[in-house]
């Protein structure tokens, strides 16, 4: 639904781009969307650390060594994902 939101916004900027009212109009939900698409990878973000940090302490509890490895890597990026 989003990837549809955003070619339409294009196609309707691009379009009225003749037209200042109308470009001032689409720019600015634009600008909007763009603050909305940086809220939901923040938050998704966000919550996939939070799994992370979950099957970390699942693997130490379950004594799986083998898994803390590609976890902590896992979370290393996430972390520096959510710093960008």
């Amino acid at each position: 639904m989003m990837m549809g939101s955003v070619y339409l916004l294009y196609s309707a900027f691009y379009i009225s781009y003749n037209v200042p009212t109308l470009r001032f109009f689409i720019g600015f939900i634009l600008n909007i969307m763009y603050l909305i698409l940086a809220m939901m990878v923040t938050q998704s973000t966000v919550d996939t650390l939070e799994d992370l940090r979950d099957d970390l302490a699942l693997a130490r509890a379950g004594n799986s060594a083998q898994f803390y490895p590609a976890l902590l890597l896992k979370i290393s990026q996430m972390q520096w994902y959510l710093r960008i």
